[in-house]
């Protein structure tokens, strides 16, 4: 293997800088909504109403309704979704109302069916505090292991499809390539229209491919309702209500955390890469196949640090302060953290672990992000709480820190540089297009260097071999 192949750099910081923050009694208010719940997963409104949020709970198939007006749950569930399989990663997993809920009461889940099969099954409301408790069920996928089911389940702003994503379904930290296998439909978001039915004569299957799936078309497999590949397990993907955008969040093997901006067919490299950085040898020569990361960060316990991401949302919501923000946070390291999304990338890094003020209780395992009618932000704490962020003591950039994403730079002899445009036989240096050609990579990762406030902004390099 060419020894320019085992070296690849992962950029952190560029644009903004790295800063950490001095400010005195910056902070950001959390209220805290519910308690008390098993395992809560999943937090919304129905569109049109705003009597009432949603909580589902992820080992009890509970659907909680809470009064928005009483800040109770109401005693009895909206709905309990039964015949689930609750072990490992799998139980209730998300759920999505109709874009018209409001005139079809229509509502979705995902699940993990008793067989082990992710299913995607439809629901009827009848009030704003019960559904009937019979499904109809729409997509059934056969899932390998209780491992990486992804789980997410999202309606298009833009256009009313349907979207869900699935993990590779590989337990242990080798497993095989299936998220590039696409006829498989592991470690995809997918992508169905529930408004049409292609498969009458199939009970079991409910619902149309959109013709412009870009795997759909004549003679097209199980690919058809593929919309991206090339992932391990995302989990809490995420559309920015105002752009459409899906940002799409993979937790990673051993090394990084990665944070994708969705793109029709693209392939984000799963399991020939792990962020930027080839899994196995050889590494694939010919990159011009995969999406890379628009976001990365590094496993540790350090700030701005993790081991499990957990994806969120851009808010658009009444605090002008927090416009465009996409938060989201580690489950592991039970950290806070935002990006700026401009609709097209990402950038300004803000860790607001450390500046969390709630009225009662504790942030801890973030597992998913909600949002109500008006865009008000909601944080799931899977130990049995769900936050409100209610408001920001200070304005933005005023506590920006850490790890900024990233123009990926690549040398030849040239020093040319290419935004995240790996090449072939190259290695990848800090974002500098002046630097001379490349040296040979250190032996060991260096240190990560942090900047103090008014630094240069400052690239953070990390050299990690192929094989």
């Amino acid at each position: 293997m060419d020894n320019a192949l085992k070296s690849v750099a992962i950029l952190a910081t560029m644009g903004a800088g790295v800063f950490v923050s001095t400010a005195e009694g910056a902070s950001l208010q959390v209220e805290r909504i519910a308690s008390g719940l098993a395992n809560p997963i999943y937090v919304g409104a129905a569109p049109g109403s705003d009597d009432y949020l949603y909580i589902g709970e992820q080992r009890t198939g509970a659907i909680r309704a809470l009064d928005t007006h009483t800040g109770m749950l109401e005693a009895n569930p909206f709905l309990t979704v039964d015949d689930i399989l609750t072990t490992g990663s799998r139980g209730l997993l998300d759920v999505a109302f109709h874009p018209d809920y409001a005139n079809n009461g229509r509502l979705f889940v995902r699940a993990s069916a008793l067989h082990g099969a992710n299913e995607i099954r439809e629901y009827q409301g009848l009030t704003a505090t019960l559904a009937n408790p019979t499904a109809t069920p729409v997509l059934s996928l056969p899932h390998p292991s209780y491992a990486h089911v992804g789980g997410w389940l999202g309606f298009d702003p833009t256009d009313g499809t349907l979207l869900t994503s699935i993990g590779d379904g590989q337990p242990d930290f080798t497993g095989s390539d299936t998220a590039q296998v696409l006829d498989n439909r592991l470690g995809s978001i997918l992508r169905i229209d529930v408004d049409g039915d292609d498969f009458p004569a199939n009970p079991l299957a409910n619902y149309a491919v959109p013709s412009d799936n870009p795997f759909a078309g004549p003679g097209a497999g199980d690919e058809d309702i593929v919309w991206a590949s090339g992932l391990r397990n995302p989990w809490r993907p995420g559309f920015d209500s105002q752009t459409g955008t899906l940002l799409i969040a993979d937790v990673g093997r051993t090394a990084f955390e990665e944070i994708n901006i969705g793109a029709a067919g693209a392939n984000y490299g799963w399991r020939d890469f792990e962020g930027f950085v080839p899994v196995d040898t050889p590494a694939p020569t010919d990159l011009s196949p995969y999406t890379f990361p628009e976001y990365v960060y590094p496993h540790g316990v350090a700030a701005g640090e993790g081991y499990s991401v957990t994806g969120g949302l851009v808010y658009r919501g009444p605090i002008a302060e927090l416009q465009g923000l996409y938060f989201f946070g580690d489950f592991v390291t039970e950290q806070l953290w935002s990006l700026r999304f401009d609709g097209s990338a990402l950038t300004d890094f803000t860790d607001w672990t450390d500046l969390i003020q709630t009225d009662t209780g504790e942030i801890n395992q973030i597992v998913s992000f909600g949002e109500d009618n008006a865009g008000n932000l909601y944080i799931v704490d899977y130990g049995g709480e769900v936050f409100r962020i209610t408001g920001v003591s200070v304005p933005l950039p005023g506590v920006l820190a850490l790890f900024a994403l990233p123009l990926i730079c690549l040398f030849g002899s040239t020093g040319s540089c290419d935004r995240k445009t790996p090449l072939p036989g190259r290695s990848l240096l800090p974002c500098n297009p002046t630097l001379p050609p490349p040296t040979p990579p250190p032996a060991t990762l260096p240190s990560w260097p942090r900047s103090g406030p008014g630094s240069p902004p400052t690239c953070r390099t990390i050299f990690a071999s192929a094989g």
